[in-house]
């Protein structure tokens, strides 16, 4: 799960895309809104990768 505040969302965070995308290096998928999102990964061996896709998503969101 994620959820963003609204500090968040109005830097650009979508915890929807956010969280599919990081399911996606996972071999898994997910989606939701804006501020609230659900995901599933299959490889578990894929973890560290997913947390590392998760920085770089959220970095490019808020634009930093």
């Amino acid at each position: 799960c994620a959820a963003c505040g609204k500090e968040a969302l109005n830097k650009g965070a979508h915890a929807g895309n956010l969280v599919r995308e990081v399911a996606k290096a996972a071999g898994g998928n997910g989606g939701g809104k804006p501020d609230l999102a659900m995901a599933g990964g299959k490889d578990i061996s894929a973890a560290d990768k997913a947390l590392s896709a998760a920085e770089q998503i959220i970095a490019a969101q808020i634009g930093v």
